[in-house]
């Protein structure tokens, strides 16, 4: 019960922090070429994440 509780906040986690990634495409004050590097990170801080949450249980 505790392994699916962890795996389903990982995986809204991960779809938050894509979403926010997403946006950054969407925000006219900013240039698209800083847009894929925000989203490189958020993919890179959402893998990181689940490697954490993996490793507390």
């Amino acid at each position: 019960m505790k392994q699916v509780l962890v795996e389903l906040f990982v995986l809204l986690l991960t779809i938050l922090l894509f979403l926010i990634g997403m946006t950054q495409f969407h925000q006219p004050g900013k240039s698209r070429s800083s847009a894929p590097q925000n989203i490189h990170y958020d993919v890179y801080l959402s893998q990181t994440i689940i490697e954490n949450a993996y490793k507390m249980y």
